[in-house]
């Protein structure tokens, strides 16, 4: 039995050492190439985290669209956006082909309820924008820290 093929030509000192390097740095590589590999975000249509202030509200996600099931007759929802960083550029929390959906759920029996959904940006100078579709039956209010900017009327208006 051949443990080694003996027609092969002999390799250098030299071409043995680097083979060695790169087998022995190999695991780190990979190490370092998994850590520093972009991270998959889950989709969703708002570019934020939710906190549960007052009410009863459901969100579930399926790819870049959010359904919101609500269960309360006075609602309220604290957002952080996902954008942090500072400077002038609006902040995308809703961005195009996205869609956010608000409708109530058996705990408002059919009567008309609210939801007031204040996004709360780290840098209060900037803008936040929506340029998906919010579609709801209820009355919504949006509150921002900052400005709000509105794409192809895309906007619920509220009074």
């Amino acid at each position: 039995m051949r443990l080694f093929d003996e027609s092969a030509p002999a390799r250098s000192a030299a071409a043995r050492a680097a083979t060695r390097l790169s087998l022995g740095a190999s695991p780190a590589v990979l190490a370092a190439m998994l850590a520093l590999q972009p991270q998959v975000a889950q989709a969703q249509a708002f570019q934020g985290t939710e906190v549960l202030i007052l009410g009863n509200v459901n969100r579930i996600t399926s790819g870049n669209t959010d359904l919101f099931t609500v269960n309360a007759l006075q609602n309220t929802l604290n957002w952080t956006p996902t954008d942090t960083a500072a400077g002038p550029a609006p902040i995308n929390f809703l961005p195009a082909g996205a869609t956010a959906s608000f409708t109530g759920g058996p705990g408002t029996n059919g009567a008309n309820y609210t939801v007031l959904n204040r996004i709360i940006a780290a840098d209060p100078t900037r803008a936040i924008a929506f340029s998906g579709t919010v579609s709801s039956d209820i009355r919504q209010y949006k509150k921002t820290n900052g400005k709000l900017v509105c794409g192809d009327n895309r906007c619920v208006a509220s009074g």
